[in-house]
């Protein structure tokens, strides 16, 4: 019998202070896009109002 495979995201912040990884993922998919990077505080105002904001 196998164990159950699980993964966990966090993306809110509760237990991990994620916005460092998702500045660096948003970035990085600008780049691509050839638009220039956001500044870290500019994509954190964006981080932890939920869907609706």
């Amino acid at each position: 019998m196998t164990s159950p495979f699980l993964v966990l995201f966090d993306l809110d912040g509760t237990l991990i202070d994620s916005a460092p990884d998702l500045v660096q993922a948003l970035n990085a998919t600008l780049a691509l896009e050839g638009v220039a990077p956001l500044a870290d505080r500019q994509v954190r105002s964006l981080l932890g109002a939920g869907a609706r904001a």
